[in-house]
């Protein structure tokens, strides 16, 4: 009904004037004059003119009642395109500024100097990790792979500071890695700097060996032969001292010295297996 209602309040407000009403109702009143005066009340001549202006509205209002649109409920909804920037996000209120303190640079500090390192010496780290594979290496057997680790230069650099098992250490992967001469200045160190160590006899009857059978030097080899019995050689040793040392003056060309060694040398052990071999050197020349 207020669908209705307010259509109607629209035409009589837009249609109705003060002129219209008044000869509306000068007509209603003329009307009312040819008729023959009743008892009715003043008031109740404005029921026919409600009635009037009651059949004049729903004259008017039908027809537009008929032809309105739908209700809004029954449109479907229609889309609009939106632009791009409506489909964004919303964006926040803006806020006041917010005062962002500033900040002093830092000084700038200059980085302190490397110490710098003497030349030729190698780097602590890496020295110390080399050092230590070699012996790791030599202590597994593996002498080929310690020595390529060191070298010779390397050998020769570990002498001057090396303990004696460092020293026997550095004689053996020399001398078992086929590089005979590289054993001979641990084997020395040994004899010169460490003579009152109990293992400065085996170090010098080693170095003799080696002088003689691999490096072809027999007078050298005699020297340290002749060391290490002097040094005093363990007792199961010396058959094996006495037998190279007749050797090496024999091939010294010191026949003299030859046989007198080969006589203490058969005093000491008659039954020597190596008396044989020892009478050929002796009698050669």
């Amino acid at each position: 009904m207020s669908e209705v209602r307010l259509p109607v309040k629209t035409m009589l407000r837009d249609t109705t004037t003060s002129a219209s009403v008044v000869r509306m109702w000068g007509r209603i009143e003329a009307r009312g004059r040819m008729r023959p005066r009743s008892t009715m009340r003043p008031s109740w001549y404005l029921i026919p003119a409600l009635a009037l202006v009651a059949s004049l509205a729903i004259a008017f209002v039908w027809p537009v009642a008929r032809q309105r649109p739908p209700s809004p409920s029954r449109v479907p909804p229609q889309t609009t395109a939106l632009a791009p920037a409506a489909l964004a996000a919303p964006q926040a209120p803006p806020t006041s500024p917010v005062h962002i303190p500033a900040v002093e640079p830092r000084p700038r500090v200059e980085p302190a100097p490397l110490p710098l390192r003497p030349r030729g010496a190698p780097s602590p780290s890496v020295s110390a990790e080399a050092l230590e594979t070699w012996r790791e290496l030599a202590a597994r057997g593996q002498n080929d792979r310690a020595y390529a680790m060191l070298g010779p230069l390397g050998i020769a650099a570990e002498v001057g500071s090396a303990s004696v098992d460092d020293l026997f250490a550095l004689a053996d992967v020399a001398r078992l890695s086929g590089h005979p001469g590289d054993a001979v200045p641990p084997l020395q160190h040994i004899v010169s700097d460490h003579r009152t160590d109990a293992r400065a006899p085996l170090a010098a009857l080693t170095l003799g060996r080696v002088q003689l059978r691999s490096l072809g030097l027999p007078a050298d080899a005699a020297a340290a032969l002749d060391a290490a019995i002097a040094l005093g050689l363990p007792i199961g040793l010396g058959e094996d001292a006495d037998a190279l040392l007749v050797e090496a003056y024999a091939r010294a060309h010191e026949p003299a010295r030859a046989r007198a060694v080969y006589e203490h040398y058969v005093q000491a052990f008659p039954s020597g297996s190596k008396r044989g071999e020892l009478e050929r050197w002796v009698t050669a020349r």
